[in-house]
């Protein structure tokens, strides 16, 4: 799956959480000190971006829940994931 429909899949789930005024500032903010991502957020987030993209995303890992404090960082952490499920 190519990076930007992973993308596209991450700002829909944020914005149907938080709106669309969170696109303006998400690539900056840091997800689990804004409140945007807790342990349960991060689970649900899995789930979603397995139901929309068959992506299987490994948040039992340091790597992944620093990854996951930022826009980007769970962008290339999805994209890896699908690196690795092809490689």
């Amino acid at each position: 799956m190519p990076r930007d429909q992973i993308e596209t899949v991450l700002e829909a789930f944020f914005v149907e959480r938080e709106g669309k005024g969170v696109l303006a500032e998400l690539r900056s903010m840091d997800l689990v000190a804004e409140g945007l991502l807790d342990s349960i957020d991060t689970l649900i987030l899995a789930a979603y971006l397995e139901e929309k993209t068959g992506i299987d995303l490994d948040i039992t890992t340091d790597h992944a829940l620093a990854a996951m404090r930022s826009f980007d960082g769970l962008v290339n952490l999805a994209a890896d994931q699908v690196g690795a499920a092809a490689g």
